[in-house]
């Protein structure tokens, strides 16, 4: 209905308010009294009310206040992957350094990317800092044996004959 058609039925008496609408036009709030009511949303064709300004307002309606409402923002994320960051840097001492420092770039991206909320791309640098520290290792432990053995072959085998070709052998 438009504005006059509504005047001209509530004056005519064909308009009942229902119970859920106040006197004012509003949905009443309970137990509040109707002149303590502020920013209600007047009823689907009814002309919005008129204000005036009451400077006891703030004073007369204290106590049918709501006391504020905590708001927070939930945010459900999966753990963090795990960034193998330990594992890159026993790497990139101890083992290969090459490998052990893109480890550690890659574990460092995992929790970059866990703090901005990308998860997928923090899964993906997670799998990717756990292949370049384990390939690493491996290839870090493979030299250390070749080396190892090859210093072993060295002085077992190699330097005692060349010792003896010089003549620098003990015993003679």
């Amino acid at each position: 209905m438009s504005t006059p058609a509504t005047e001209k039925a509530r004056e005519a008496g064909e308009l009942h308010p229902s119970p859920a609408v106040g006197k004012n036009g509003y949905a009443p709030l309970p137990n509040v009294p109707d002149d303590c009511v502020e920013g209600a949303v007047p009823p689907v064709g009814l002309p919005p009310p008129v204000y005036q300004s009451n400077p006891n307002f703030q004073q007369a309606c204290t106590q049918y206040q709501a006391p504020p409402q905590p708001s927070f923002m939930v945010r459900q994320t999966e753990p963090q992957p795990p960034d193998y960051l330990p594992l890159a840097l026993v790497v990139t001492v101890c083992c290969c350094l090459p490998f052990g420092i893109i480890g550690v770039v890659k574990a460092m991206e995992v929790r970059n990317r866990y703090t901005i909320g990308d998860m997928i791309g923090a899964r993906d640098a997670s799998r990717a800092a756990k292949r370049w520290s384990l390939a690493g290792l491996i290839s870090g432990i493979v030299i250390q044996v070749i080396l190892y053995g090859f210093l072993v072959v060295y002085y077992v085998a190699i330097l005692p004959q060349l010792l003896n070709q010089a003549g620098l052998q003990d015993g003679r």
